[in-house]
């Protein structure tokens, strides 16, 4: 690579954040589900609020 190429990348370059941001994957939407941990059923978040010990939260991602 040319040596140009690594100070364009480089965090004292202050054009580093644009290059970084072009360089960013895109985001991949993601929906909150809680599930009963006995049996791994989906619950409602009231339901995972009430009954924290027995229920987890997870993030699912979707892809495109």
């Amino acid at each position: 690579m040319d040596a140009n190429f690594w100070a364009t990348l480089s965090r004292a370059n202050p054009d580093y954040e644009e290059v970084e941001t072009l360089m960013s994957k895109p985001k991949v939407p993601t929906q909150d589900a809680h599930r009963n941990s006995e049996n791994g059923r989906f619950v409602t978040e009231r339901y995972a609020d009430r009954h924290p010990k027995t229920t987890e939260h997870e993030r699912i991602k979707h892809p495109k």
